[in-house]
């Protein structure tokens, strides 16, 4: 099972990482078993702070929006320490809607998503890093 460092770590999160003029505090990761030795769930509360030129706005705040969707999209693959791969995606089910909330002068944004993993053999894991797979 990854750990909520390394499930962090395989979507690239890390504190104070820049997009769209906001920069991700400390990402709060949960890891949740659901499915003993197999599935697990990645609750995630992200805040971004406006350090961008000029004000924050409802504007720059979808810019946000866009940016992390296309930063966090699509499976990934994470392995445990052990070498164990498991497919991973940021917000699950892959249709749902991530819950935001903003400040009231959009400075501060945010984000509560629902990520999964979960554990699969080395066939499945090639096709989605060669791209022969792109769904769950």
């Amino acid at each position: 099972m990854p750990s909520a460092d390394e499930y962090a770590a395989g979507f690239g999160l890390q504190q104070g990482i820049v997009l769209a003029g906001y920069r991700l505090g400390s990402p709060k990761i949960g890891h949740h078993q659901v499915v003993l030795y197999n599935e697990y769930s990645y609750p995630a509360d992200l805040v971004f702070t406006w350090v961008g030129s000029g004000d924050a706005s409802a504007e720059t705040m979808q810019a946000l929006f866009i940016a992390f969707t296309q930063y966090i999209a699509g499976l990934r693959i994470i392995r445990t320490q052990s070498g164990r791969p498991y497919k991973c995606l940021f917000q699950y089910p892959y249709d749902s809607v991530p819950q935001a909330q903003a400040s009231p002068d959009f400075r501060q944004i945010s984000l509560h998503y629902d990520g999964y993993g979960k554990r699969i053999g080395e066939a499945e894991a090639a096709r989605i890093l060669s791209g022969q797979q792109t769904t769950w």
